[in-house]
This record gives structure tokens, C-alpha cells and sequence, in this order.
């Protein structure tokens, strides 16, 4: 499981250096088969491999698609939808930006979330760090439209300029087509907005789901049959979840957990990978093996 791919700083570990990549690439080939992710669980004399990448991030089309067409290496990018038509910056990566590059001048944030008062000290990188943690704790639990209005009086009372060109950002719908062209990319969904669906009402959940996929599949004209939950933890969503994943027509989904793939289709676990230099990688890799 991988999401984004370059060096720009990567507070939540979710960013791998292309060349680091495919060192990455380079060495699983050696060790497994590696096949589309329909085909990760099918049964083989040779262990089985599949390279996925959540939020449908920029990068996936000019950092990765290059190393996967290098190594012939398939691939399926989970794409949170809503943020596509404009290339939108994720929320996570806007508080980020917030906090971490609050003017200079601001000692401390003063912030209601959700009811809850929260103080934080900004006059040091390590209390910035913190305050970003805290933040983020706080939100990401909430519905979308309750984290949008929180960024948006963080950012009021910061009066913090948005960095839209050093921002990471999702793909846009042309950038999405051009992932998904030549087959070697498969498109999946990961929701419309990103929200911890355990938190969600069924109705909301459902609009989650089926509407990522149903908007994904009139922005590329592509059928989608892949889902990832996002955060993938095991409270992030439940069995409720995954039964209407099943009701959207979903063929198959995944979590965060690692583990090897069962054959229960709508739980396939995976491997978190992180910025490692080869031999770190090879290190996991043996131990994900046994």
C-alpha cells in the first residue's frame, strides 16, 4: 500500500521517493508474481503480489506511472472522487499546511472543534508538529462538511495564504483519464470525501461509496469494481460498511491491516510501506513473506 510518490515533506508518512520506488518494484519482482489486485488471492505455486495507491494523488500519474511502465508492473490507484474534477487539495494535507506554515508571528492557535475548545502552541517546529497531531485527532472523525468549516475558521483565524502550487494535490479528470489509459493502471474507489465511515449514517455511507464510484466511472468512462476503505483500520468501518460496498457493486475491497490475502474479497488486507531505503524494504519483505 503506497499513496503518494516524491520528496516534498511528508508529515503523515504517506510519501515514497520515485528512485526509492523502484528499488521497491525492482525487488518485489524478484520475490513474487505480481498480478492485478482481482488476482492477488486466485491460488499460485509462486507467492503473489499487487501494487495498490490510495487518495488519487497527482504524483501516482507522473512519479509512479513511469516506474510501473518501466517494470510492466499492474497497478490500481483508490481515487477519493469528489476532489478530482478541480484537483483538489485533501483536506489532511490542507491542515497540514495550516498549522505547520502558520505565520511566524502567531504563537498559538485558539480553535472549537466540534464543540470542544483547543489551545495549542505554535512558537517552535516540535509544538507545531504537535498542535497538527492534536488537530488532526480531533477531526478526522467529524463529517466532511464539519472538518471543511473547521479548516476554513483555522485558516480565518491564521490568515494564512493558500499555497496552491507547492500543495499536494489530487488528480484532476484529464490527469485521471491519462492514469487510467493503457490498462496498466486500474482505477478504484476510495469515497467522495475521505471520511471515516464508521461515523457516518448508513444513508451517508451509502452516498460515500456508491456515489465515488458511479462519479469516478462518468469522469473516465471506465468500469470500477475496486474499493478501499479509507484509514482501513478496523474501526474505520464495519460489517454494515462492507455489506453495502457488496450493494454498490463492488467486486472487491481493501483495508489498512496488514496480513496475506483471504478469500474474503471485501477485507483483503495489505502492507503498509513506507519512505524505506532498499534494504529496509527487503527486510519487511522477507517478513511479510513468512
Amino acid at each position: 500500500m503506497y499513496h503518494s510518490v516524491g520528496s516534498a515533506r511528508d508529515p503523515y508518512h504517506l510519501r515514497v521517493k520515485p528512485e526509492r520506488l523502484a528499488a521497491h518494484l525492482a525487488r518485489l519482482r524478484e520475490r513474487c508474481e505480481i498480478v492485478p489486485l482481482a488476482e492477488v488471492s486466485r491460488r499460485s505455486r509462486r507467492d503473489r503480489a499487487a501494487v495498490t495507491f490510495d487518495d488519487g494523488y497527482v504524483d501516482n500519474l507522473y512519479e509512479a506511472k513511469p516506474v510501473l511502465e518501466k517494470y510492466g508492473m499492474p497497478a490500481t490507484v483508490f481515487v477519493t472522487a469528489s476532489a478530482v474534477p478541480d484537483g483538489a487539495t485533501f483536506w489532511y494535507d490542507r491542515l497540514a499546511h495550516l498549522v505547520l506554515d502558520a505565520p511566524s508571528t502567531v504563537s498559538h492557535i485558539e480553535l472549537n472543534v466540534a464543540g470542544t475548545p483547543l489551545w495549542a502552541d505554535l512558537r517552535s517546529e516540535s509544538a507545531r508538529a504537535r498542535a497538527h497531531i492534536a488537530i488532526h485527532r480531533r477531526v478526522r472523525n467529524l463529517q466532511p462538511a464539519e472538518i471543511s468549516s473547521t479548516l476554513d475558521a483555522l485558516a480565518e483565524s491564521l490568515a494564512t495564504v493558500p499555497d496552491t502550487d507547492t500543495a499536494p494535490r489530487s488528480l484532476n479528470t484529464d490527469e485521471l483519464r491519462s492514469l487510467g489509459e493503457g490498462g496498466l493502471v486500474d482505477i478504484g474507489a476510495h469515497t467522495l470525501t475521505h471520511p471515516v465511515l464508521s461515523q457516518l449514517p448508513a444513508n451517508e455511507q451509502w452516498s460515500e461509496i456508491h456515489g465515488s464510484r458511479r462519479l469516478l466511472q462518468d469522469l473516465t468512462g471506465m468500469r470500477v469494481t475496486s474499493f478501499a476503505y479509507p484509514f482501513g483500520t478496523p474501526d474505520s468501518f464495519t460489517d454494515a460498511t462492507e455489506r453495502l460496498v457488496a450493494d454498490a457493486g463492488f467486486e472487491l475491497a481493501v483495508t489498512s491491516t496488514d496480513g496475506r490475502s483471504t478469500r474474503d474479497l471485501l477485507r483483503l488486507p495489505r502492507q503498509y510501506v513506507d519512505d524505506w531505503d532498499e534494504a529496509e524494504f527487503v527486510r519487511c519483505l522477507d517478513g511479510w513473506l513468512r
